[in-house]
């Protein structure tokens, strides 16, 4: 038989050498939530949509309550409705640093073979760190 394992470690003190954010920028001539790579006019079941968006660092707000990314789907009345989050499976969101403070987030969809056909687009959101303080977008 083997006996009781030995607690875990206490984390609670664990020192963090990494810096914050700073602050976040667009490019000149740009705003956060700019598309710097645009999807393709139409997709098949089984293929991968990816774009990218001018962003900022996610670490600035981890939307615990909200999500990076919506996949959402036009319904008959107009409305836009939410299929897919950054939670969902068939979906990846990657964030790099672009220069000293700017951001590009790539945004991966693969399209299950149950997708009904129809119009989808994908909206991101994010918050900027400035020096006067954080700003949502999308």
């Amino acid at each position: 038989p083997i006996g009781p394992s030995p607690p875990p470690k206490d984390l609670a003190n664990q020192k963090n050498f990494r810096p914050g954010v700073v602050f976040d920028t667009a490019p000149l001539g740009h705003n956060y939530g700019d598309t710097v790579l645009e999807a393709h006019d139409s997709y098949t079941p089984g293929s991968t949509v990816e774009v990218e968006f001018w962003s900022a660092h996610p670490n600035n707000n981890f939307q615990t309550q909200n999500s990076y990314l919506y996949i959402q789907h036009l319904q008959a009345n107009g409305d836009w409705k939410s299929v897919l989050t950054d939670g969902d499976w068939d979906t990846t969101f990657r964030w790099r640093r672009y220069f000293l403070s700017e951001s590009i987030v790539t945004i991966s969809w693969e399209i299950s073979e149950d997708t009904p056909s129809g119009r989808y687009r994908i909206v991101h959101n994010g918050v900027a760190k400035s020096l006067t303080g954080l700003h949502a977008f999308n």
